[in-house]
């Protein structure tokens, strides 16, 4: 049974956590808590078959544009429709806000990333050179639009 959590600051501590094992440059508890109390930000944690989040995503709506500003699954836990669960309840929940496009961004060399959300028809609408900072190397973002209405 999956279950969805919308996320408060309260939850910046385990956010921060899932965070740390998905990204090289991980997010402490005081910056998720940030992102929680900006103009128009929300999250949601998702729990499967355990008592602790296996994921979050978190977003921000402003005007009719909702920016995904990061999601993440621990790694063994991926591969079980849980990312796809909570982009799904994100796009229902940025519609009940007036969203009518969804924008995110990711690194140029995350095939997997960029499969998953062509999946569910983002296009790509940009690209921004030398975004990230992978190791010693930088990498363009790969910026991804999706329409709400059509989908």
């Amino acid at each position: 049974m999956v279950k969805l959590i919308e996320a408060k600051l309260c939850h910046a501590e385990v956010i921060s956590e899932i965070h740390s094992v998905c990204f090289e440059e991980a997010w402490n508890a005081e910056a998720i808590g940030k992102i929680l109390e900006m103009a128009g930000a929300f999250g949601l944690l998702i729990q499967a078959r355990s008592n602790r989040p296996q994921g979050f995503i978190l977003l921000r709506v402003a005007a009719d544009e909702a920016e995904i500003i990061s999601i993440g699954i621990v790694p063994e836990s991926r591969r079980n429709g849980l990312a796809s669960n909570l982009l799904q309840e994100a796009i229902k929940r940025v519609v009940m806000r007036n969203a009518i496009k969804m924008l995110f961004e990711v690194a140029e060399n995350n095939v997997a990333a960029r499969a998953f959300y062509e999946k569910f028809g983002f296009q790509i609408i940009g690209r921004r050179s030398g975004y990230y900072r992978q190791s010693s190397k930088k990498l363009d973002a790969i910026v991804y639009g999706l329409n709400i209405c059509d989908t």
